[in-house]
């Protein structure tokens, strides 16, 4: 019998982590380790406050409210480029699902941009924050989902 292989994306708005199983009992083992500001560098939307503009022929001033946040921006951004990085390893690795655990908002960025040929092999998601948990303690985390 085929071993499944699986693909394991934790990400949050900052970081995220790429991680491989090979089969029942072969354990998780880290493909890649991605950070946000030296991912997208220049790219990184900072303001210190929306922008103002002249109201008419009086002098009153009115702020203006960005469309959409410095913060949703750089999520979507974040979110495209993990993306791309899992679905090179995808193409690469053999891989027969994929699992997420993400915040909600990060998770909803995820799954709004998922390519068509990794959202067909996905297995479940986790609206969770599971970046920072040991690599052993994983797999109880996804236990309703996959086995490792």
């Amino acid at each position: 019998m085929k071993a499944v292989k699986t693909l394991i994306l934790l990400v949050n708005d900052k970081e995220a982590r790429m991680l491989k199983n090979d089969g029942v009992g072969k354990g998780l083992h880290q493909l890649e380790h991605i950070e946000r500001d030296a991912a997208l560098g220049a790219e990184i939307a900072y303001a210190d406050g929306p922008g103002r503009s002249q109201g008419g022929s009086g002098g009153a001033r009115h702020g203006m409210e960005p469309s959409t946040s410095e913060v949703r921006q750089n999520r979507e951004r974040f979110a495209a480029h993990v993306l791309d990085a899992a679905e090179a390893h995808w193409a690469k690795g053999g891989y027969d699902r994929l699992v997420v655990a993400a915040p909600a908002k990060m998770l909803g960025a995820v799954r709004e941009r998922m390519p068509r040929a990794l959202a067909d092999k996905m297995q479940g998601d986790l609206a969770k924050d599971l970046l920072h948990t040991p690599v052993a303690d994983l797999p109880g985390h996804f236990g309703d989902m996959a086995a490792f």
